[in-house]
């Protein structure tokens, strides 16, 4: 065999002897090369994540964002809104009623005769004469000669029964008109023991307040307790 030849073969197999070497490495080092490739992924970082924007309100325009939080409303509770809607109506109602009977209400006639009357029978029964002005107003506008088309007559408005059950002579007489209107009235508040149903009694008549154990449903009633309420108590 040649020399050329000898050395070819010699270089071959060296050749081949690296190559199986190299594959043996390549192979033991498969599992370093994985755990490295693992360790150099990229991380990913919370705070590259594009925060959602509210397209409908400019978070960095803090005047719009202001403008926004004081235009909210607050959300009211549910519960017993027909409770209180029925309060609100009443002390509306209750404030127009005064508003518009200011013209009714009496705290000194400018007549002797009558302040006289008054002053006596609140003393008498001790009924405040505010209270007594009041009914006056409200019955007769202060009109001695007053008289209703249901027959209730003078100053406080008596029916001609009432009137002579309680002494009455004459009607139309100042002073004993007021003294037996109040006596009445401070009858209907002992019997009844508030201003209110005192008043609807007056009104109504005693019966119709037990009937109904307290202010009847009478249009006309309730709005004159409320009448007489609202100049009495403002």
């Amino acid at each position: 065999m040649a020399l050329e030849n000898i050395l070819e073969n010699l270089k071959q197999q060296q050749l081949k002897r690296r190559q199986k070497i190299a594959s043996s490495q390549a192979v033991n080092q498969l599992p370093q090369i994985q755990s490295q490739q693992q360790n150099n992924l990229p991380e990913t970082n919370i705070n590259q994540v594009t925060p959602y924007k509210n397209k409908s309100i400019n978070l960095n325009n803090t005047s719009q964002l202001q403008n926004s939080i004081n235009n909210r409303q607050p959300v009211q509770p549910l519960s017993n809104t027909a409770n209180l809607s029925n309060q609100l109506s009443n002390l509306q109602s209750l404030n127009n009623t005064a508003s518009s009977s200011g013209g009714n209400q009496i705290k000194s006639s400018g007549n002797g005769d009558v302040d006289s009357a008054v002053k006596s029978a609140a003393k008498q029964y001790g009924v405040d004469e505010k209270l007594i002005y009041a009914i006056i107003g409200q019955e007769s506008g202060g009109n001695a000669k007053a008289k209703s088309n249901k027959g209730a007559s003078g100053i406080m408005q008596l029916m001609p029964a009432t009137a002579k059950s309680l002494g009455v002579t004459d009607i139309y007489d100042v002073g004993q008109n007021i003294n037996a209107g109040v006596k009445y009235f401070k009858q209907q508040l002992d019997t009844f023991g508030t201003v209110d149903k005192a008043l609807a009694a007056y009104n109504a008549g005693p019966g119709n307040v037990k009937k109904y154990g307290g202010i009847p449903p009478f249009k006309e009633t309730q709005n004159y307790v409320k009448k007489i309420l609202g100049n009495y108590y403002k």
